[in-house]
């Protein structure tokens, strides 16, 4: 089912947008022109991901800079201690991914 959650020209490039599909919380970011949806919540300790960054296709978690893949959700580096060295094993922590579909300028979740 597509659920309509925010409009195309409403993400600039490189910009990210919290959401809310069915009872999802997401964040959309914009890859020059491209939309993906991921979970909108660090998997480490719950930062709200739009207040990240969103470099390319990774996204920072804006807390401990926690590293994803905004495609698919995977996680690439996990967050940061003050000695600059990874606290955690990445095996759990991807996000959900969802398929975005644009209709018309409308950016819609497939749920």
């Amino acid at each position: 089912m597509l659920i309509e959650v925010a409009k195309a020209d409403d993400i600039v490039y490189g910009g990210l947008v919290a959401v809310k599909a069915g009872d999802q919380d997401l964040v959309i970011g914009n890859v020059d022109g491209s939309f993906y949806a991921v979970s909108r919540n660090c998997s480490h300790m719950f930062a709200s991901l739009e207040a990240g960054t969103l470099q390319g296709y990774i996204l920072t978690c804006p807390l401990h800079h926690m590293q994803y893949d905004i495609r698919n959700g995977m996680a690439l580096s996990g967050p940061v201690a003050n000695t600059g060295t990874p606290i955690i094993n990445l095996d759990s922590m991807n996000l959900m991914s969802f398929e975005v579909v644009l209709e018309g300028g409308n950016i819609m979740i497939d749920m």
